[in-house]
């Protein structure tokens, strides 16, 4: 069973699968469904398993918000289950409880993880560290990491690590091209919440009050430039707990 953050991410897992490594491998032509198996866009079934008295889908693709709990698999993996949107420590905590239904599929099953860090605060990461009680990690980590990175007489130097794909020019160019931040997270695989968003501050946007102590403001403020009312200041957490105000 592969699972993904949504249902079209997960429609398209399986037809790659099913129309383009079964549909055009030759050593994969005996897994193409007959006319008696099971193929549909969620699921489909190979001819082999219709001799099995328990046999049932061969692959199923889900996004997470479906009934996962109602499923079984042998094998579960996770597909980039980590989407932009879980860009804070409260949403990366809630993704963390919803994939404790990966393990109610088969807590016993084998379960594997593929993505990219999204944010600083990423799942993927926090799983990077679990650990049992005697010390042992929980998930065995494999990171391909495309780049490594040097200084050589004070300016930065980037080496690729898979010259048929990026040049080390590439790296270089592509290292320009983006923020620290999203270098750091989908080049380097780094989640490093010393490292916030770099995102313009538009002084334009900021309602100007002038109370010394924002939570001490009077709600709702009525913003002049735009005529737009807020009930309550927008906050996040910040490493460490402390409290950032937009």
């Amino acid at each position: 069973m592969v699972v993904s953050r949504g249902s079209k991410l997960a429609a398209r897992m399986l037809r790659t699968v099913r129309r383009v490594l079964i549909a055009n491998c030759p050593v994969l032509q005996h897994l193409e469904p007959s006319d008696d198996c099971l193929d549909n866009a969620e699921q489909f079934q190979t001819p082999q398993t219709l001799e099995v008295v328990t046999g049932g889908a061969t692959l199923t693709s889900l996004g997470m918000g479906s009934n996962l709990p109602g499923f079984r698999s042998d094998l579960t993996i996770g597909d980039d289950v980590e989407g932009p949107q879980d860009d804070t420590p409260e949403k990366v905590v809630q993704l963390e409880e919803d994939l404790n239904e990966l393990h109610m599929i088969n807590p016993r099953g084998r379960k594997i993880m593929l993505g990219t860090y999204q944010s600083e605060f990423s799942v993927y990461a926090k799983l990077a560290d679990l650990a049992d009680a005697e010390g042992v990690p929980v998930w065995e980590q494999h990171r391909a990491c495309m780049f490594e990175e040097d200084e050589i007489d004070g300016k930065p130097v980037i080496y690729s690590r898979w010259q048929a794909m990026f040049s080390d020019a590439d790296a270089l160019d592509w290292r320009k091209s983006v923020t620290q931040r999203a270098w750091r997270l989908h080049a380097m695989l780094i989640a490093d919440p010393s490292i916030l968003h770099e995102k313009p501050l538009k002084i334009s946007d900021l309602p100007v009050l002038s109370d010394v102590n924002p939570k001490g403001t009077s709600f709702p403020v009525m913003i002049e430039r735009t005529q737009e009312k807020i009930d309550d200041l927008t906050t996040w957490s910040a490493p460490k707990g402390d409290v950032w105000f937009k």
